[in-house]
């Protein structure tokens, strides 16, 4: 119903934002976690895609700082027993290309890593979701190459949002990596 909300950022906390937009009306826009650490200063001008839910005793609007962020949330969506909270999650704790990569390798611990998703949930979703994910690019070498590079800092102890700011930091410096030299060069990110 709603493409997207610009306005002003008068507020923002990890689960909320609101924005401000003509006439002087704050909307509160839910947001995954992730969008939290990447949204711009309070007073900034922000857009924020939506997708409007209407439930028995609610009305709740999700907002993503980008279109295939909302259009992914909105797939997890369509799967059974999986609701706004769960789809959230899932969108705010998995980058985007890491979360695709997952659902692609059907990579069930990834999943069960996300708060609120156990392993009977995470099968659920791979096995629904499987061939109706928007992957109007294909997964390529170099996202393999990503996810694997997170996979291993996570099993040497670090978290899932630093291991994934350290990888995406050391790929931005080098065009050309193997896994063992991006694990390196994302370690000294961290």
């Amino acid at each position: 119903m709603y493409e997207y909300v610009r306005g002003t950022l008068v507020e923002i906390s990890p689960s909320h934002a609101i924005i401000e937009t003509a006439h002087g009306i704050g909307w509160k826009v839910f947001i995954p976690f992730s969008n939290f650490s990447l949204s711009p200063k309070i007073g900034s001008s922000i857009c924020l895609y939506t997708s409007f839910i209407i439930r028995e005793n609610s009305q709740s609007l999700f907002g993503f700082l980008s279109r295939p962020e909302r259009d992914l949330f909105e797939q997890l969506l369509a799967v059974s027993g999986v609701g706004p909270k769960t789809a959230l999650s899932l969108v705010g704790h998995l980058e985007y290309n890491n979360l695709l990569c997952c659902l692609s390798s059907q990579d069930i611990s990834s999943l069960c890593r996300v708060p609120g998703i156990g392993k009977k949930t995470a099968e659920r979703i791979l096995l629904e979701v499987k061939d109706k994910l928007p992957l109007s690019r294909p997964i390529t070498g170099s996202h393999v190459l990503r996810h694997d590079a997170i996979r291993a800092l996570i099993h040497l102890g670090y978290g899932e949002n630093l291991a994934q700011k350290a990888v995406t930091a050391a790929l931005e410096k080098r065009e050309e990596v193997d896994l063992s030299s991006l694990i390196t060069f994302a370690l000294k990110e961290c």
